[in-house]
């Protein structure tokens, strides 16, 4: 593996260790775990994420929500003060 991983360099991959073997299951997912890991998920018998991608999500809504919160919490940050 020396000659693909272990420094930064062009032509290299980064590391990958994996999950560590302390924790729960659930702690090690939510503490080691990445998007790239997760290839699909079901809720209540239903699919909602296969072979990578998202199904059934309004992108283009779901950006111009995140946009809206954005601007709200934005707007009230500048009146925090700190001391």
């Amino acid at each position: 593996m020396g000659d693909v991983t272990g420094t930064i360099s062009v032509g290299k991959r980064a590391d990958r260790i994996g999950f560590t073997m302390l924790g729960s299951l659930a702690d090690r997912i939510l503490n080691f775990g990445s998007l790239a890991d997760i290839d699909s998920v079901w809720v209540a018998g239903r699919a909602r994420k296969r072979n990578g991608k998202m199904i059934g999500v309004d992108w283009a809504r779901l950006k111009s929500q995140v946009a809206e919160a954005q601007a709200r919490i934005g707007s009230s940050a500048t009146s925090i003060t700190f001391t």
